[in-house]
């Protein structure tokens, strides 16, 4: 492995890619590789942004390194560390920002269900008041229509009247209390 900080020239291709992959089954491919391209040099460079090493550029060569090779490829090095770096920045940027999008999502869908919360609280308060005037209402005309018919000397037609006022008063009555049962158990949920 390469851990200096500056290139080094090296004639064994296999070697330093081998160890800069740091697996002893990489050696076989990487000699195999080196015999095949028939390497007669390699330069091993660095990878550094801000002393942060982002990895290691290996270039075998078939013919001997010069000084010269070395310092284009070091060039080379110092413009791929930073696209390298630019590519992690960007990479970090687009997490952040899928991040926010998540969280602002999940802020609007919370706003939206303060909201619906607000207004069914709205309803439910909007809903017992009727429903209290409604009761006050249907007690007044119950209670009437229960004393009428308590009256001895009522013709029939009155009578008749007045059982179906107080029938439709109490189905209202109940109508009522199954809406008021509604809204507070919507208030529980």
């Amino acid at each position: 492995r390469h851990r200096g900080g500056g290139p080094v020239i090296t004639h064994d291709f296999g070697h330093a890619l081998a160890g800069s992959l740091g697996s002893p089954r990489a050696l076989a491919l990487a000699e195999d590789i080196e015999r095949i391209l028939a390497f007669k040099g390699c330069v091993v460079v660095p990878l550094v942004r801000e002393s942060e090493r982002l990895g290691l550029l290996i270039l075998g060569s078939r013919r001997a390194l010069t000084q010269g090779d070395v310092e284009r490829v070091r060039a080379f090095a110092t413009q791929a560390a930073i696209a390298l770096a630019r590519v992690g920045h960007q990479a970090r940027l687009d997490e952040q920002r899928a991040a926010l999008e998540h969280a602002y999502e999940e802020l609007q869908r919370s706003r939206e269900h303060a909201i619906h919360l607000e207004r069914m609280g709205a309803v439910g308060e909007m809903t017992s008041g009727l429903a209290h005037n409604f009761n006050n209402a249907l007690t007044a005309v119950l209670g009437n229509a229960q004393l009428a018919l308590k009256e001895p000397e009522l013709a029939d037609s009155t009578r008749n009247r007045l059982e179906l006022i107080a029938r439709t008063a109490e189905d209202a009555a109940r109508l009522v209390q199954r809406l008021r049962a509604l809204v507070k158990d919507e208030h529980l949920d």
